[in-house]
């Protein structure tokens, strides 16, 4: 009988112990709030499309609480686990909480990049606002369409998105400059060596954006009025440029 007892009394102690592991492993972690929270950096430049990362630091440095992060306008920035991405021009702040405790970081979003239409004015011409302009290839490029207003005009509703209407005569040549004066790879030169021609048709002809040195000559099937729309990549660069032929070009 105590043989017995006693092979009860270990088997008892054994199935207890077993129980107090199973208990132990599911266990919550012991929680260590936290009494301060720093910000690897309080102010961030990015260009819209851009992103960059924040680091949080909690003190103590073993504190395990989980951090919130907000932004003031995700229309401008928007915040994921401390990864802001840039949408719009702007300013925002991006708030990193942990027990009642912030810490900010401030993020300003500048300007869209912007597209001018360049090219020679002895064979076409932009359309802003009802009025004609001749393309200008001469000197600062950039500058004399900022000056004269012959950008393309964003959309409101889709920034990557941008038009303007040319009046395309049989061998009409341009580029897209971007607003600092450099070059972007452009789809409309006729001055591109050992390039294949292209057609732009009335239909309409959408054109992956290429190299510039690369960039096709352009033939007009039927010179007109075209609506042009550039549509830019997310990240930056352009991705194509479509065009539809919309009205003859004025007398």
């Amino acid at each position: 009988m105590k043989k017995l007892l006693a092979t009860l009394l270990a088997t008892s102690m054994a199935l207890t112990a077993m129980g107090g592991l199973v208990a132990c492993g599911n266990d919550e972690p012991t929680p260590v709030p936290a009494t301060d929270i720093t910000l690897n950096r309080t102010t961030m430049t990015l260009k819209p499309d851009m992103s960059k990362g924040i680091i949080a630091e909690l003190a103590p440095a073993n504190s395990n609480t989980k951090v919130t992060w907000t932004s003031s306008d995700p229309k401008i920035a928007s915040v994921n686990e401390g990864y802001v991405q840039a949408w719009d021009s702007g300013t925002v702040t991006i708030t990193a909480e942990a027990d009642g405790h912030k810490a900010t970081c401030t993020v300003t979003v500048g300007d869209w990049q912007q597209y001018y239409i360049v090219g020679d004015g002895g064979k076409g011409s932009v359309v802003l606002d009802g009025e004609s302009y001749a393309l200008a290839w001469d000197g600062d490029a950039a500058a004399e369409n900022k000056e004269a207003g012959r950008k393309l005009q964003q959309d409101d509703n889709d920034k990557h998105k941008w038009t303007a209407t040319l009046d395309l005569q049989e061998g009409a040549a341009f580029k897209i400059t971007r607003f600092d004066g450099g070059w972007d790879p452009a789809i409309g030169s006729s001055d591109a060596e050992g390039a294949e021609n292209t057609t732009i048709t009335a239909e309409g002809t959408t054109l992956n954006f290429v190299d510039k040195n690369n960039a096709p000559n352009i033939n007009v099937e039927d010179e007109g009025r075209y609506e042009i729309i550039v549509m830019m990549k997310v990240g930056g660069g352009v991705e194509s440029v479509s065009y539809k032929r919309v009205g003859d070009i004025p007398a």
